[in-house]
């Protein structure tokens, strides 16, 4: 599968889970090209394959955006909400945070999108994926934690049908580039059909 950062034009973008080793690894190459090399938010030398990983992939149901010619357009994860691997995870950062007891709570991170012409498109994609899954499988909050920039696209569309409940604290990771914004709450969540989602 291809990658790349640099703008390319595509008429037709197929999100999915992660189904094989081949496409895992390359989700992995792209979040190093844009956390470890683009934007020098981690240190490329920690990264010997080239590969961006931490511990919590291997808890995690990966995504990915395709073109139609096989492209890789773009990536996420959500951390899976087994209590033992989020409280770990989550109260490192917002131990005062009440909510964080929440049981059935994931996370949404390692939002990776290439510059091709159709962004908006594939952060949708991604996004209603990686939700329509979470709510399917059980998980009652998710906690999103992307860039501002993302935030802000993602909390202007409106169509969105997700209950943001209030923004956490604005405790900033990666060189005060990213922070966790808000906890989504799944309850009301409706499936939303990716097929038909449009800029």
């Amino acid at each position: 599968m291809q990658m790349s950062l640099k703008s390319e034009i595509y008429m037709t973008v197929t999100v999915s889970k992660v189904n094989s080793n081949k496409e895992y690894q390359d989700t992995l190459k792209l979040r190093y090209q844009s956390y470890c090399i683009e934007n020098k938010w981690l240190d490329a030398s920690n990264y010997e394959k080239a590969q961006e990983v931490d511990n919590f992939d291997a808890h995690s149901i990966h995504f990915i955006a395709v073109s139609e010619v096989g492209n890789l357009l773009g990536c996420m994860r959500l951390i899976d909400k087994k209590p033992e691997i989020m409280n770990e995870h989550l109260f490192k950062y917002f131990e005062h945070e009440s909510q964080l007891k929440k049981i059935n709570a994931g996370e949404l991170s390692r939002l990776v999108i290439t510059h091709s012409a159709h962004q908006l498109i594939v952060l949708k994609k991604l996004f209603y994926t990686a939700l329509n899954y979470a709510y399917q499988n059980g998980f009652e909050y998710v906690y999103l934690a992307v860039s501002e920039l993302h935030m802000k696209i993602l909390t202007s569309w409106k169509s969105l049908s997700i209950n943001l409940v209030s923004k956490t604290p604005s405790t900033r990771y990666f060189s005060n580039k990213f922070e966790y914004l808000c906890l989504i709450e799944m309850k009301d969540y409706q499936v939303v059909r990716v097929d038909d989602v449009t800029f």
